[in-house]
């Protein structure tokens, strides 16, 4: 993965940043938001633009139980297919649906598909983004590999200052649901689950 991305923050404080993309989804984003708030836990939500806009009451939601929105384009297409006015307009559509529709300034962006090259950069940097990675790409749960893989290459990445990618949208989304529960279940004693930009000191 590029060092351009950020995977981890250097801590000591035992916090840990769970982040999910391409939401807000009607059937999944919902589920674990309520997971979250059992244990006390907040996340970033690597929104759609398009997403935003046909399920705004579930973003505002998101928003309003304290977890952060983060820009994940607007159409979810592959950035370096594109060129620097399309990638321009990708962030700045969605920059504005968050800021308008959300009340939120993003300070985060994950590229889809992690697909980045130099315009990518340029353009991110022109919004003065944090460009989050994350530590348990090996996860994978976007292919529904299964629960139990989910969880296990997860935890195989868990210290201090780490940031993590799963999906609420896109797809069926229920192993994701169930592998958050059961992490929250065996780690919420141990860490504090905050933000990217509360990692960041944002």
């Amino acid at each position: 993965m590029s060092k351009l991305f950020i995977e981890s923050v250097p801590t000591e404080d035992k916090k840990i940043a769970f982040t999910y993309d391409d939401g807000p989804d009607p059937n999944y984003t919902e589920s674990i938001l309520e997971l979250l708030e059992k244990y006390n836990a907040k996340a970033t939500f690597f929104m759609i633009g398009e997403q935003i806009e046909k399920y705004k009451d579930i973003a505002k939601e998101v928003a309003y139980r304290g977890h952060e929105i983060g820009n994940h384009t607007f159409h979810h297409h592959d950035l370096t297919s594109l060129g620097k006015e399309a990638i321009e307009s990708e962030l700045a559509k969605t920059d504005q649906c968050i800021r308008e529709i959300v009340k939120q300034t993003p300070v985060s962006f994950r590229p889809p598909f992690m697909a980045w090259n130099e315009t990518a950069d340029q353009v991110a940097r022109q919004f003065s983004y944090s460009i989050i990675g994350a530590r348990n790409f090996s996860a994978k749960d976007w292919e529904n590999p299964g629960i139990e893989w989910i969880v296990n290459e997860t935890k195989r990445q868990i210290q201090p200052g780490s940031i993590f990618i799963f999906h609420d949208g896109y797809g069926d989304r229920t192993q994701t649901v169930e592998a958050t529960k059961r992490l929250l279940e065996e780690y919420a004693g141990e860490y504090q689950f905050v933000t990217v930009r509360h990692l960041l000191g944002k």
